[in-house]
């Protein structure tokens, strides 16, 4: 079971702030839930509640500073490797300032953004070379999902992310 609070209620039609919309000024969840969603688009899906750091656009990784560090905000998935980050905690289906509250997807299918290589068809990909961008991962990475069709250099599009 992933970790996280599995929010009880459903958050489906017009609930304030539900998986997908924009961030939002206020909370209104505990940091961290978590919410499982059926959707007929998209299928199964699961979403973790977080407030941005940084601005934040579609396609976009986020990841949890560590205790210690300089906020315990989410922002942007580093481009090199850094040891004061947790993991990749979601990545952004919609724009958030900075601040925002809002949900990000952990589990299902989504945008990502390519780097400036783009990710191949059928590939893991894993952090880029730039800030909140995903390049292809290679044989032995742990990846944060798989392509579907190929992503774009510095474009978004749909993959199947499995944060997990």
């Amino acid at each position: 079971m992933p970790r996280g609070k599995l929010l009880n209620q459903p958050i489906m039609g017009n609930a304030i702030n539900k998986p997908g919309d924009a961030g939002a000024a206020d909370k209104i969840h505990e940091l961290g839930s978590l919410a499982e969603v059926w959707d007929y688009t998209n299928g199964h899906q699961i979403w973790r509640y977080v407030q941005s750091g940084v601005a934040v656009a579609i396609g976009e990784g986020v990841c949890i500073v560590a205790a210690g560090g300089p906020s315990s905000k989410m922002r942007l998935v580093p481009s090199a490797d850094d040891p004061s980050l947790l993991k990749t905690g979601g990545i952004a289906q919609s724009a958030f300032a900075i601040n925002d509250f809002g949900w990000v997807l952990a589990k299902g299918w989504g945008k990502i953004l390519g780097d400036a290589a783009g990710v191949a068809a059928n590939k893991k990909f894993v952090p880029g070379a730039s800030a909140g961008a995903f390049k292809a991962g290679g044989a032995t990475d742990d990846g944060a999902g798989v392509t579907g069709a190929a992503v774009g250099a510095n474009t978004a599009a749909t993959a199947y992310i499995d944060l997990f």
